[in-house]
C-alpha cells in the first residue's frame, strides 16, 4: 500500500506542477503563483498526515477540504479559530481549479471533483471595503523625508492613494520600456507611470498631480541622482535594508509601510480611499470605474455604496426630531 501511495503521490506531484505553470503562465502574477501553491501544499500536506491524497475517496476529501478550508492556519491560532468566508472561498476555489484542470487533461477517464460537493460561505460584497479615516491620512504629514526611507515611503504612499492602485501592480513599477514606452516618464512637470498588468491583465497610466510628481521626482533624485541616471531595471521602491539591498519591495513590505505610517497593514485601503475621495470631488461613476481599472461601473457603485456604509445622513435630522 505504502509502495502504490509514493507511485501516485509522484504522478500527482507532476499533475499539480503543470496545472501551477498554467495558472501562473495565464495571470503571469507571482502573488497568484504563491497562493495558488501554497493553499496545495498545505492542502496535500494535511491529507499526507491522514495517509490521503488528491486522488483519495472524493467524500473523504470533501469533508476534510471544508473543514480545513475554515480553519485558520496561523502558528499562533487556536484551534476553533476561522477565517472569513472570503478566505475560505478562495482556498476551495483553488482546490477545485487543480480538480478541473486535470478532468480537461484526462477528457477519456471520469475525474471527480471533490469540491463540487463543498458548499461554499456567504459573503457580503465589499464587506472589507474601508476608506481611511482623516487622522490617519495626516500621518503621511509625518513622515520623515530627511532619511531614504521617509522620501521613498512618503512617495510611495502618496503615489498608492492617488491612484487607487493595488499593492501588486504598485510593487512590479520599475524602470523600463514596456511595448515602446516608458514604465516612468517625467515631462519636468508631471510624472507618469505605465502600469503593464493590472488586474484582468490589461495595462493602465497615471499622470501624476505636480504636487505628488514633486515627492516620486525628489526620491529619484535622492537615490539614483536623476530619472536619467536611474539603472535600466531598477524598480522604483527599492529596498534600502542589508538584506537584499536594492531589490523591489515586497507586497508584504509594502503591507509593513502601510501600518508604520497609516495605521493599517491593509494596503487596499488606499484604494478604497481614493475612489471615495474621488467622488466627494463630485467625479462621475463612470470616471472612477476608469480609474480604478473595473470594467462594468455598476460594480464601482455597489464598491462606493460599501465606502459609505457606516453614514447616515439623516443623523442630524433624528438629532433635531429626538430634541438632542
Amino acid at each position: 500500500m505504502e509502495t502504490s501511495l509514493r507511485v501516485v503521490t509522484r504522478e500527482l506531484d507532476g499533475w499539480v506542477l503543470a496545472w501551477l505553470e498554467a495558472k501562473t503562465g495565464k495571470s503571469q502574477s507571482e502573488r497568484t503563483e504563491r497562493a495558488y501553491r501554497q493553499t496545495m501544499q498545505h492542502f496535500r500536506t494535511h491529507l499526507h498526515s491522514l495517509g490521503l491524497d488528491l486522488d483519495s475517496d472524493p467524500a473523504k476529501v470533501a469533508v476534510l477540504a471544508e473543514v480545513w478550508a475554515k480553519r485558520s492556519h496561523a502558528f499562533d491560532a487556536p484551534p476553533e479559530a476561522t477565517v472569513s468566508a472570503a478566505t475560505m472561498n478562495l482556498r476551495l476555489a483553488i482546490l477545485s481549479s487543480f480538480y478541473r484542470y486535470w478532468q480537461q487533461k484526462h477528457k477519456e477517464r471520469e475525474i471527480p471533483n471533490p469540491l463540487a460537493r463543498v458548499e461554499r460561505g456567504r459573503v457580503e460584497e465589499y464587506a472589507s471595503a474601508t476608506p481611511l479615516e482623516p487622522d490617519q491620512l495626516a500621518r503621511i504629514k509625518e513622515i520623515n523625508r530627511t532619511t531614504s526611507a521617509g522620501l521613498r515611503n512618503y512617495a510611495l504612499l502618496q503615489v498608492a492613494l492617488k491612484t487607487g492602485r493595488r499593492a501588486s501592480e504598485l510593487t512590479a513599477l520599475c524602470n523600463e520600456t514596456v511595448r515602446n514606452r516608458r514604465v516612468i516618464q517625467d515631462d519636468g512637470v508631471c510624472i507618469t507611470l505605465y502600469f503593464k498588468r493590472c488586474k484582468g491583465n490589461k495595462p493602465m497610466v497615471d499622470r501624476l498631480s505636480p504636487a505628488v510628481s514633486a515627492a516620486v521626482r525628489a526620491w529619484i533624485t535622492h537615490q539614483f541622482g536623476s530619472l536619467d541616471q536611474m539603472p535600466a531595471g531598477a524598480p522604483l521602491w527599492p529596498v534600502l535594508a542589508p538584506h537584499n539591498r536594492g531589490g523591489g519591495l515586497s507586497v508584504d513590505a509594502l503591507a509593513y509601510l502601510c501600518k508604520k505610517h497609516l495605521g493599517t497593514s491593509r494596503v487596499h485601503s488606499t484604494r478604497h480611499t481614493f475612489a471615495r475621495m474621488m467622488e466627494e470631488t463630485g467625479a462621475k461613476v463612470s470616471e472612477i470605474a476608469a480609474r480604478l481599472g473595473h470594467a462594468n461601473p455598476t460594480i464601482t457603485g455597489r464598491y462606493l455604496v460599501k465606502l459609505r456604509k457606516a453614514e447616515n445622513p439623516y443623523a442630524e435630522e433624528l438629532d433635531r426630531l429626538m430634541g438632542i
